[in-house]
């Protein structure tokens, strides 16, 4: 499965001012108050990405 296709599958869950999304091995939780939710949304998504990368990376190192 590609990176782009887990994305499309993971359904963050969202309560008010909150997402949390847990994967194996991952869980991202992004909280702000009186936030607009699509910005909820957007950064939410960025921190996602980041941490997908990162896992990547680290999975990548310990082949080596």
């Amino acid at each position: 499965m590609s990176e782009d296709q887990s994305q499309q599958d993971v359904e963050p869950e969202s309560s008010g001012d909150q997402m949390i999304t847990s994967l194996p091995g991952i869980s991202v939780t992004t909280q702000l108050s009186d936030a607009d939710p699509e910005v909820l949304q957007d950064l939410h998504k960025k921190q996602l990405e980041f941490a997908l990368e990162r896992a990547e990376e680290a999975k990548e190192a310990s082949r080596m």
